[in-house]
């Protein structure tokens, strides 16, 4: 499955903290947040809009992901999807548990200034495609999810170009296909909703073949946006507990991933500053 050809690591230690990390093409003054090879962009939520922008202006194809804990913790063991990251154009912190861990140690490299997550950056461009004609693509989630969301953003924000839809329930063999039928829409900007890794790997694989400018991987945006799933109240997501409201909503489906999966989160970050700690030992 290829990646593109960027800066990456080619050790195959999950443990291994790399002293080179892959430039990004962010301007900023920010320096980013670290865990192990992994670079997690210190930029705002408005920041990230206009890097977007001019990304597509640039032409070419670009590729944006959010990670959260679960995220960096599956990077860790899987090697792909960490080349698929530290590749990307624009990585951004969607779990404020990343936010709160670039802040606590100096071995995570800089605190970042906020959480710019994949929803949210999904629904402010789209307010942005829609004030400046942006061809916009929806692909993913259950049959007509993707459709009644592509609806609701058009309703919010008149005049918003969709130029397609498509589900996410397709087999590998029909990817190809997929992808060319995006291409011949000709859009700007794709939203992918497959959930991770599997949209990293897709995009990372058939982004380019969709001829999209700008690509982001946005887990279950589309199923909040339609409405079938309730997002946490604003105040909720400002101080960091969206994740509880999502436990309280889906106990039975989440609890493995909250409980057990902040305790590897933990157990990460552990290993990475003891990892640090080792390498600033020796020099």
């Amino acid at each position: 499955m290829p990646v593109p050809a960027k800066s990456i690591s080619t050790s195959n230690s999950p443990n291994t903290m790399e002293q080179t990390f892959p430039t990004s093409c962010l301007s900023t003054s920010r320096p980013p947040a670290l865990f192990g090879s992994v670079r997690v962009d210190n930029v705002t939520q408005s920041e990230t809009l206009d890097l977007i922008e001019s990304l597509i202006r640039s032409g070419g194809h670009h590729r944006m992901v959010v990670v959260n804990a679960s995220k960096l913790v599956l990077a860790e063991k899987d090697l792909l999807l960490r080349e698929i990251l530290v590749t990307s154009d624009i990585i951004t912190a969607d779990g404020m548990s990343v936010v709160w861990a670039s802040r606590c140690s100096r071995n995570f490299g800089a605190g970042l200034v906020e959480r710019v997550t994949g929803i949210d950056t999904m629904t402010e461009l789209s307010q942005r495609a829609a004030q400046k004609g942006y061809r916009v693509f929806l692909l993913g989630a259950a049959p007509g999810v993707a459709q009644a969301a592509a609806h609701q953003l058009q309703c919010v924000y008149p005049g918003l170009r969709v130029v397609g839809c498509h589900d996410g329930y397709f087999p590998d063999s029909e990817s190809i296909r997929v992808a060319s039928m995006i291409q011949e829409s000709r859009p700007d900007i794709l939203f992918v909703a497959m959930g991770s890794p599997k949209q990293e790997h897709w995009l990372a694989t058939y982004g380019a073949q969709t001829g999209a400018a700008f690509c982001i991987g946005v887990g279950g945006s589309f199923d909040h946006i339609a409405g079938r799933v309730r997002r946490a109240p604003r105040w909720m997501q400002k101080v960091g507990l969206e994740w509880l409201f999502r436990f309280a909503q889906e106990p039975r489906r989440l609890w493995r991933r909250y409980l057990i999966g902040n305790a590897e989160f933990v157990s990460f970050l552990l290993r990475l500053r003891q990892t640090s700690r080792s390498t600033s030992s020796k020099l």
